[in-house]
């Protein structure tokens, strides 16, 4: 989301981030106005970034050169539009479709208040208005599955694609970490995609106006905002600081006039919420209760609950022995093919001297070290 020419520009990533959560485009929103009434531009104001995003951002950037370069080897015509100005670099792109480039990296598009940057376009031999061929969008992405926010985001690269070339892709393509290619055709998400994006249009200028309060969602771990919404929650005591309750829950209670931590820690479990059941709505209760009385105190306050059945849970396990070992490994997901880089072992008396690591930063080292470890 930025200001252009003086005209707020969406991109796709607002749109996702919209569906995502409302809180964060609203402060998206209000922070870019308030950089265009001060003369300034979100690229001035570089926001901090977490070290684990810094890296993901570098992988990323790295699949996505790793799979030009093998286009570049695969293709004879590959044009690659760097012009940084959006109006020019959208009239490169156009001119690259219209000469019937078989690959188009970085494809710019700038219709209205939309612009989009797809990773890569491909000739396909589709008849539309450019003559006898038209473009499908490709995009790299780091996942080792698709999931329904990639392919909304090539919807709306390919929307945008559409009103270049007058037709529809018949397909949406995403490059997966190993560098396999997953094809979906547009049809199966277009009708999704057209609802949510007219939502998103009709409701992103309302926002500034709108009092939202941030909601936990799958993406407050890659969001600049998580720091600040989790001292808001916390400060406000918020229900989703409660250990084990669930949005559902939050949201019955909600109903039920009850906001915060401490409104449940007073309120009796014989009264019934709808929605939640008795034995649930008393655990929640009583946990409500532990942690006021924590925030109260200063002091942590614990309940050693009794052993229900022994046929479950930690009662499968066995007794333990002073031979017992402890084994666990760590992994890095982002390395292509993932990499186990580092058993461990814990041996009695089960403290710092007891633990021994075997490292295998490279692949060719993972085995030689689970060998060590076995056979040691």
């Amino acid at each position: 989301m930025r200001f252009y020419q003086n005209q707020l520009i969406y991109s796709a990533s607002d749109f996702i981030q919209f569906m995502k959560c409302h809180y964060a485009s609203q402060q998206a929103y209000q922070q870019v106005h308030m950089l265009h009434q001060q003369g300034l531009t979100a690229a001035s104001q570089p926001a901090s970034i977490d070290d684990t995003i810094a890296l993901l951002q570098q992988r990323g950037l790295q699949h996505e050169a790793a799979y030009l370069q093998q286009l570049k080897q695969q293709y004879a015509s590959v044009v690659e539009i760097e012009h940084r100005d959006l109006a020019t670099a959208a009239e490169l792109t156009r001119q690259a479709m219209q000469a019937g480039a078989e690959i188009i990296y970085q494809a710019t598009f700038l219709n209205g208040h939309r612009a989009g940057h797809a990773d890569f376009l491909r000739w396909v031999a589709q008849p539309s208005r450019l003559g006898d061929w038209s473009y499908e969008v490709i995009d790299t992405k780091l996942a080792g599955q698709v999931r329904v926010d990639f392919l909304l985001q090539l919807a709306f690269y390919s929307d945008l694609l559409a009103h270049e070339q007058g037709l529809l892709p018949q397909q949406l393509h995403v490059v997966l970490r190993q560098q396999q290619q997953a094809s979906v055709a547009l049809h199966r998400v277009w009708a999704y995609y057209q609802l949510h994006q007219a939502e998103f249009l009709r409701q992103i200028g309302q926002l500034a106006d709108q009092d939202l309060y941030p909601v936990p969602c799958a993406a407050c771990q890659y969001c600049s905002l998580q720091s600040s919404c989790e001292q808001r929650w916390q400060a406000d005591q918020h229900l989703n600081r409660l250990a084990g309750i669930s949005q559902v829950q939050i949201g019955k209670l909600h109903a039920a006039g009850i906001g915060s931590i401490p409104d449940l820690a007073h309120w009796s479990a014989d009264q019934p919420i709808k929605g939640i059941a008795g034995e649930s709505l008393a655990r929640l209760v009583h946990q409500a209760q532990l942690q006021h009385q924590a925030q109260q105190t200063g002091q942590a306050y614990v309940d050693v609950l009794p052993i229900e059945q022994a046929s479950r849970g930690f009662g499968l396990l066995p007794t333990p022995s002073p031979h017992d070992l402890y084994f666990d490994m760590e992994g890095d997901p982002l390395t292509a093919g993932g990499l186990e880089y580092l058993f461990g072992l814990l041996l009695p008396p089960y403290d710092r001297d007891g633990f021994e690591a075997f490292w295998a930063l490279k692949k060719p080292m993972k085995k030689p070290r689970l060998r060590s470890l076995l056979i040691e």
